[in-house]
């Protein structure tokens, strides 16, 4: 046992001299071969990412700028359109207005119009109340031309008569003349009678205009 945990050992010491002897020069130029390597890479690696982290930098300045080119626009649309609609609602409210004016000057010439309409019909019934007494002057005027007809168809019979049944000569000259004195005597007062009738009637028609004035101004009012 002894013999064989002494050939062990020294086996054992063998091959770690072995190890040592041929391997780690060749693990040490590897590793240091490689350790070389990765170190050219990692520098290389830095370089770049720095090199990329400067042109991200002037990417993010620029995006940051953008960013905030952006905000400013979108600021001034957005105020834009504050105004454009404040300058929508002023104009919709200026509309209104007009309208509400409008509805005014309407409501004015309405109020107007029923005016002119109620004295329209305040004029038509004074228009037939006129028609009415020229139609009763008219009617007075006829009997008054009737009754001079009349008269003078009187005088012409009376004459007639008188020549027909009374002889002539002084006697019958002096009963013309008396029945003629009478006759123009009736004749007279029938006149003054007649010339009273027409200076009523125009005192009527006088009276009836003077009486009617307003009613003409507000026709001639209607006119205009």
């Amino acid at each position: 046992y002894k013999t064989a945990v002494s050939k062990c050992d020294d086996g054992k010491g063998d091959y770690m001299n072995f190890l040592r002897r041929e391997l780690m020069p060749l693990l040490s130029n590897s590793m240091a071969s490689s350790l070389n390597s990765l170190k050219g890479v990692l520098g290389h690696f830095v370089d770049k990412f720095g090199r990329n982290l400067d042109a991200y930098a002037d990417s993010a300045e620029l995006l940051n700028e953008n960013l905030e080119k952006q905000h400013l626009v979108l600021a001034e649309i957005n105020k834009l359109s504050l105004t454009q609609t404040a300058n929508k609602i002023a104009e919709t409210f200026m509309q209104l207005k007009d309208s509400a004016d409008s509805l005014t000057v309407f409501r004015t010439y309405q109020e107007q119009l029923n005016s002119t309409i109620a004295n329209t019909s305040g004029v038509i019934n004074q228009i037939q109340t006129l028609i009415g007494k020229f139609e009763s002057f008219s009617t007075g005027l006829s009997v008054v031309i009737s009754n001079q007809n009349k008269t003078t168809e009187l005088q012409r019979e009376f004459q007639e008569a008188i020549t027909t049944h009374f002889p002539t000569g002084a006697e019958a000259r002096e009963i013309w003349r008396k029945e003629f004195d009478l006759l123009m005597s009736e004749g007279k007062h029938v006149s003054e009678s007649l010339s009273a009738q027409l200076t009523a009637s125009t005192e009527h028609i006088q009276n009836f205009v003077t009486n009617n004035k307003e009613f003409f101004d507000t026709f001639d009012k209607l006119k205009e």
